[in-house]
Protein backbone atom coordinates (compact mmCIF):
# COMPACT_ATOMS: atom_id res chain seq x y z
CA UNK A 1 0.00 0.00 0.00
CA UNK A 2 1.51 3.36 -1.00
CA UNK A 3 1.14 6.60 0.87
CA UNK A 4 -0.44 9.38 -1.12
CA UNK A 5 1.26 12.77 -0.99
CA UNK A 6 -2.14 14.23 -0.03
CA UNK A 7 -1.96 12.35 3.30
CA UNK A 8 1.60 13.36 4.21
CA UNK A 9 2.22 16.04 6.78
CA UNK A 10 4.52 18.93 5.91
CA UNK A 11 7.85 19.24 7.64
CA UNK A 12 8.70 21.96 10.13
CA UNK A 13 6.54 24.40 11.99
CA UNK A 14 3.24 25.44 10.45
CA UNK A 15 3.07 29.00 9.09
CA UNK A 16 1.75 31.55 11.57
CA UNK A 17 1.79 34.72 9.49
CA UNK A 18 4.59 36.37 11.46
CA UNK A 19 8.19 37.32 10.78
CA UNK A 20 10.81 36.05 13.23
CA UNK A 21 13.43 38.51 14.45
CA UNK A 22 16.59 37.89 16.43
CA UNK A 23 17.38 40.41 19.16
CA UNK A 24 20.38 40.32 21.48
CA UNK A 25 20.00 41.62 25.03
CA UNK A 26 22.84 42.65 27.33
CA UNK A 27 22.91 40.51 30.51
CA UNK A 28 21.55 43.29 32.74
CA UNK A 29 18.53 43.89 30.50
CA UNK A 30 17.82 40.17 30.22
CA UNK A 31 18.00 39.83 34.02
CA UNK A 32 15.54 42.71 34.39
CA UNK A 33 13.19 41.09 31.86
CA UNK A 34 13.38 37.74 33.64
CA UNK A 35 12.79 39.44 37.02
CA UNK A 36 9.66 41.08 35.63
CA UNK A 37 8.44 37.74 34.24
CA UNK A 38 8.97 36.14 37.67
CA UNK A 39 6.56 38.66 39.23
CA UNK A 40 3.72 37.78 36.87
CA UNK A 41 0.88 35.65 38.23
CA UNK A 42 -0.59 34.51 34.90
CA UNK A 43 0.06 30.98 33.64
CA UNK A 44 3.21 30.64 31.58
CA UNK A 45 4.56 34.09 30.66
CA UNK A 46 7.33 33.79 28.09
CA UNK A 47 10.02 36.24 27.06
CA UNK A 48 8.59 36.62 23.54
CA UNK A 49 5.08 37.27 24.91
CA UNK A 50 6.34 39.96 27.30
CA UNK A 51 8.46 41.62 24.61
CA UNK A 52 5.47 41.69 22.22
CA UNK A 53 3.33 43.20 24.99
CA UNK A 54 5.92 45.91 25.72
CA UNK A 55 6.14 46.79 22.02
CA UNK A 56 2.33 46.94 21.66
CA UNK A 57 2.11 49.26 24.68
CA UNK A 58 4.91 51.47 23.37
CA UNK A 59 3.34 51.77 19.92
CA UNK A 60 -0.15 52.42 21.31
CA UNK A 61 1.20 55.42 23.25
CA UNK A 62 2.51 57.07 20.07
Amino acid sequence: MSISSANKKGRGRPPVGATPINVRFPPAELEALDAYIATQQEGEVTRPAVIRSIIRTFLADR
